[in-house]
């Protein structure tokens, strides 16, 4: 064999073994983190023993007929948050805070009473027993409170 092709042959080697290593530290997760979904931020409710836990009330608005007609409910406030639901037009939600344009809702589509009409003095984390979530602004319209 002429020293060419065995010089050759030990590049294509080299090469080759290269490209294995980086295979195996991109497997093994030494490679860019997968995008990611933000956390759950949960809906807190309370914090006056006079006032309603959730003080107000919105209606959605504004959905495009023409397509999806529903308002995503979000785990957070952000659209990079986990989508939780979707909620059609003429929904009431309970609005129990706001972070930047978007609100803290409580909703059911039942008709249950969701217990956040009522003091509660403490601020927590709204548990139930209707659903919860965050939605942008601009879909809601506010009707009391």
């Amino acid at each position: 064999m002429s020293s060419e092709r065995l010089k050759a042959g030990t590049g294509a080697m080299r090469i080759a073994r290269f490209l294995v290593m980086v295979a195996a530290l991109l497997l093994s997760g030494f490679g860019p983190a997968p995008a990611q979904e933000a956390a759950q931020v949960p809906v807190t409710v309370g914090g006056s023993a006079e006032l309603d836990a959730c003080g107000s009330l919105g209606r959605v608005v504004g959905l495009d007929p023409n397509g999806a007609n529903a308002l995503l409910v979000r785990a957070g406030p952000g659209r990079d948050y986990e989508r939780l639901d979707r909620v059609g037009p003429g929904q009431i939600l309970f609005l129990c805070g706001k972070s930047d344009r978007w609100h803290a809702v409580v909703y059911t589509a039942q008709g249950a009473d969701c217990e956040v009409s009522k003091p509660i003095a403490a601020v927590q984390t709204y548990a139930g027993p209707c659903r919860a979530g965050w939605v942008f602004e601009a879909f809601v319209e506010p009707v009391a409170g």
